[in-house]
């Protein structure tokens, strides 16, 4: 099991590898006006939104590939995406958003020791 965390503003994004794992569980806290964006790849250098499925859902095939946020209330949500056979996630907010999302991402493999 690995955890990277950062924070994401308009003008900074996250970007965490995810070679040699299974899943990842992502945990997106903090007052944005906007909308935080998911994306992967899996090949060098292009990225495609990705669907990751929100954790509170009753409806387990219910996903969603970006979180809007609304200020000035702190929004928090889990979400699990399963990441073998990509390289990274990524997470954004658009240039015009505002405030900041601090992200943690918790990856685990159930193919290997990691």
């Amino acid at each position: 099991m690995k955890t990277e965390t950062g924070t994401v503003t308009s003008s900074t994004g996250l970007n965490v590898i995810v070679s040699d794992y299974t899943d990842a569980m992502i945990r997106v806290s903090g007052i944005w006006n906007g909308t935080l964006s998911f994306t992967a790849n899996n090949t060098t250098g292009t990225y495609s939104t990705i669907a990751v499925q929100d954790i509170d859902s009753t409806n387990w095939t219910t996903a969603v590939t970006s979180e809007a946020g609304s200020s000035p209330s702190t929004e928090t949500n889990m979400y699990r995406v399963p990441v073998s056979g990509l390289t990274n996630l990524a997470f954004a907010l658009g240039p015009m958003d505002a405030g900041s999302v601090d992200i943690v991402v918790t990856l685990i493999s159930t193919s290997n020791a990691r």
